[in-house]
């Protein structure tokens, strides 16, 4: 159980920094956030929408309770990356633009896996 909630919040604090990093360059307007969005042929009003949803899946995962909450922001850090990893391949036609989305996809799935062995642990 210990090595359980190591990894657990291992994973949960890199999942944080990694979309709390994303969230904030793109509600700063930085220069790469942009580029990435023009590449994408996304418009850049949709830049802060996404940053701020980020963040508050972050908030709800990181708060106590709100199981289906959870669940929900879960998903929606899911269906970010893997639509990430699926413009970026289709908008450039490079394969290997998918590993930084496939490597969030498994911390977010890995995180998710281990809050409902260590949640149902105390049940």
């Amino acid at each position: 159980m210990k090595l359980q909630k190591i990894v657990f919040w291992t994973l949960k604090i890199l999942i944080t920094l990694f979309f709390l990093n994303a969230s904030v360059m793109e509600l700063t307007g930085n220069e790469n956030s942009k580029g990435v969005y023009q590449l994408l042929g996304f418009p850049m009003y949709l830049m802060p929408f996404i940053g701020i949803a980020r963040i508050l899946a972050l908030i709800v995962i990181w708060l106590p309770g709100f199981k289906r909450l959870k669940e929900w922001a879960f998903a929606g850090l899911c269906i970010d990356v893997v639509g990430a990893g699926y413009c970026l391949v289709m908008a450039t036609g490079d394969i290997h633009m998918i590993w930084v989305p496939l490597i969030a996809l498994i911390f977010v799935l890995g995180t998710y896996y281990y809050y409902h062995k260590i949640s149902n642990a105390y049940q």
